[in-house]
């Protein structure tokens, strides 16, 4: 995600963002679950199950604290209605 702020070039963009990022979240997902079914080889499916909940409430959790310390008193952004206006 930091070589996308790098780059000026929208493909470019597409292919650190999007696909890099999607390759090491991969690669993050397969970490914990290899070591998961080699603790627990008789209960794969629920391992497999608990680490990707797991995965997900943290991103649910951590949208939720980034929200509240960001713009803790929920003010909605300001948009003009004419583009070239100034926001004030």
């Amino acid at each position: 995600m930091m070589l996308s702020t790098f780059v000026t070039n929208f493909w470019l963009f597409l292919i650190s963002y999007g696909m890099m990022s999607g390759i090491g979240c991969g690669l993050n997902y397969m970490i914990p679950v290899c070591c998961g079914w080699e603790y627990y080889p008789e209960k794969k499916g629920l391992i497999t199950g608990i680490i990707f909940s797991a995965y997900g409430l943290g991103s649910f959790f951590y949208s939720l604290i980034s929200t509240a310390l960001v713009n803790p008193e929920g003010i909605s952004p300001k948009v003009p209605s004419d583009p070239n206006l100034p926001l004030d």
